[in-house]
């Protein structure tokens, strides 16, 4: 008993916890419903105070909510203890960041996006087309695929995103027989990486565009994206790991198979179940990743 109160075990603690963390997470739409249990009676943290915050020994101490690096090398990461059931979604300013934009990226020029090899006549998207066609398209949480405790697990945000559903611009442009998908964008560095490999692109099928909804972003928040954050246009595919959403997108291309760089990624990171273990050696050119 601890004031009146029956004291929750371990298994009804952790599972208070996790309706707790996974409501500020996932159930943006549905908030409310996470917030408390059905059965008021059944909380056990009914009428408990909260007396502080203790933090774990031996973690990292990057800093949060700033940039540290700088091209491929930098990364921002987020302070999530910010978090709460009335703002989820992630300012701008400290939205993660992976890789800072490029200087050689030229934001003076025109922005064209190639799309070939899988429509029936190759076309060049401006940012004014895109922007015609734009809506919203609600709040979608992005998470880094390297999210680990040395990163205090900042590399996790939340977006208001606005764009254009990939299925849009694909509906009466495909040509029968299309397998694969390659959303590729400007990725080149005046200088050497200590961390990264430039080269940006991802191979989809379109049924798993599709089924994510993917879309092209044009606005992050209400506001036009920021050069860091891919402007003026990145792929977003809700539900996959933010290496996936590709930024500063230049070219969308049919693909028969993948590419070899594309190969080692997926190897080396563990983005892979068994069953696609097996089809990713079958499309890798020469059979096996290098």
């Amino acid at each position: 008993m601890i004031g009146g109160l029956v004291k929750p075990d371990r298994r009804e603690f952790l599972r208070a916890s996790l309706l707790r963390s996974g409501a500020l997470l996932l159930g943006f739409d549905k908030l409310s419903g996470f917030a408390r249990p059905q059965n008021e009676r059944d909380n056990p943290f009914r009428g408990g105070k909260q007396l502080g915050i203790l933090e774990f020994t031996g973690e990292s101490r990057a800093p949060l909510d700033a940039i540290i690096g700088a091209g491929l090398d930098a990364r921002l990461y987020s302070d999530l203890s910010t978090l709460n059931p009335e703002q989820l979604v992630t300012p701008i300013e400290k939205f993660y960041t992976r890789t800072c934009a490029s200087e050689l990226v030229d934001g003076g020029k025109p922005w064209t996006i190639k799309v070939g090899g899988f429509v029936q006549e190759p076309v060049n998207l401006t940012l004014e087309d895109l922007e015609k066609s734009a809506k919203p398209l609600g709040m979608h949480l992005m998470e880094c695929s390297g999210n680990t405790r040395a990163t205090r697990f900042g590399l996790l945000s939340v977006g208001d995103w606005t764009g254009v559903p990939i299925s849009d611009l694909l509906a009466t442009r495909t040509k029968p027989r299309t397998d694969r998908v390659m959303v590729s964008g400007f990725d080149q560095y005046p200088m050497k990486s200590a961390t990264s490999i430039p080269g940006a692109d991802w191979i989809f099928t379109l049924e798993e565009l599709q089924s994510a909804k993917a879309f092209l972003a044009t606005e992050m928040n209400g506001r036009p994206l920021t050069r860091d954050h891919g402007a003026p246009v990145r792929l977003v595919a809700p539900g996959w790991y933010g290496c996936t959403c590709i930024k500063w997108v230049k070219e969308i291309t049919g693909r028969r198979q993948l590419t070899r760089r594309l190969c080692r990624f997926v190897w080396r990171s563990g983005l892979w179940t068994a069953e696609s273990s097996i089809a990713l050696l079958g499309f890798c050119g020469e059979g096996r990743a290098r």
